[in-house]
């Protein structure tokens, strides 16, 4: 059985199903040279969709900043569909999956999972993270 959000940040593990993480991956795949984002949504049986957001960042090759009409529609969209937000995801073409500093600077969901996917190695790396308000915490997945 899959976490509630709720849950999760208890319990600090996520269950991503194996369609959602494809859907990240090829949406990543995409455009490798630059990072995309998007939003995770889910409801009390686990995550349930993925919204690719435009990144319309200065630099997207080093930063996301996600275009604000299609988060509000997504967000709409989730709120008619008895979703709520549960993840945020984006790409790191040239670094890590970790945190960068930007990324802690920006982060503005607390309670919320954070995936970022590193295009470093020749196949993609995904590390995923709580973040409290304050830090990113390690949050372990389980792919579904």
């Amino acid at each position: 059985m899959a976490l509630s959000l709720e849950e999760a940040s208890r319990e600090m593990s996520f269950i991503l199903p194996q369609v959602l993480k494809q859907h990240m991956l090829d949406h990543v795949l995409e455009t490798p040279e630059v990072e995309v984002c998007g939003l995770l949504a889910g409801n009390t049986s686990g995550l349930t969709s993925l919204y690719r957001i435009p990144n319309i960042a200065d630099d997207p090759t080093t930063t996301f900043y996600m275009q604000p009409q299609a988060q509000i529609a997504a967000l709409q969209t989730m709120r008619q569909s008895g979703e709520q937000l549960c993840g945020i995801y984006h790409s790191h073409p040239n670094s890590g999956a970790s945190p960068s500093n930007k990324d802690r600077e920006q982060a503005a969901y607390p309670g919320t999972a954070y995936f970022i996917v590193s295009l470093m190695s020749p196949e993609p790396v995904i590390g995923s993270f709580m973040f409290d308000g304050e830090i990113f915490q390690d949050l372990e997945i389980e792919i579904d």
